[in-house]
């Protein structure tokens, strides 16, 4: 997973930002916080494109 800023320092701060709130999330005792913590996971993995942005996508290279 890569985030670009400015300063190196910074990006690291902000993706160490990232891991606690989706720990904290994903201990949660609500299945909707552990829901989007999985989601956050996946999003942030691809690359920040979801499904949908992908098929929106597909949707514009065909024309």
């Amino acid at each position: 997973m890569k985030r670009t800023t400015r300063r190196r320092g910074r990006a690291q701060d902000v993706m160490r930002n990232y891991e606690q709130v989706m720990r904290t999330l994903a201990r949660s005792d609500r299945g909707e916080d552990r829901q989007l913590a999985v989601e956050l996971v996946r999003f942030l993995g691809a690359g920040g494109r979801s499904p949908e942005t992908e098929r929106g996508l597909g949707k514009d290279r065909e024309r």
